[in-house]
């Protein structure tokens, strides 16, 4: 099972990926919304860069064990932590009328927290989450139905 740090460097290497691709993919997205350049880029492709470097930076701490306390007098001698754990698979259904920013953020947030995702990108809009999934910087297993897209 892959650590915070492995999960931090996949993040990072698809927040790359993204920059490097941004012009392709911001063509993807405004052949399928209709959206205009600007707001594609702005608001699908950079906003989902600076969610997966904000999670690259910081999932570790929000996300590591936290000692809870207990106000109340006769629980001042009992311990407790909230552990999180990873869900394992994480589903992802996405819409249609923001077929990148949305899907990526939701992956790249499982991913952060150790988690397998499947993403189901909008059957309206499966272009940019065909290539969301194609552009990836790591393997990973595609499904008969992602394929035939």
């Amino acid at each position: 099972r892959a650590g915070a740090d492995e999960h931090a460097r996949v993040l990072g290497a698809a927040a790359r990926i993204v920059r490097a691709h941004a012009d392709e993919l911001a063509d993807c997205i405004v052949a399928e919304t209709a959206k205009p350049r600007t707001e594609a880029l702005s608001n699908e492709l950079y906003a989902a860069v600076d969610h997966a470097t904000w999670l690259a930076k910081h999932a570790a701490r929000v996300l590591r064990d936290e000692r809870l306390r207990f106000p109340q007098l006769h629980l001042k001698t009992k311990k407790a932590w909230l552990v999180r754990e990873p869900f394992g698979v994480v589903a992802s259904i996405t819409p249609w009328n923001i077929p990148f920013g949305i899907p990526f953020a939701q992956v790249a947030t499982a991913i952060a927290a150790g988690n397998a995702v499947v993403l189901e990108p909008s059957e309206r809009r499966n272009g940019v989450g065909t290539v969301m999934v194609l552009a990836r910087p790591k393997p990973l297993a595609v499904s008969g139905a992602a394929k035939r897209r």
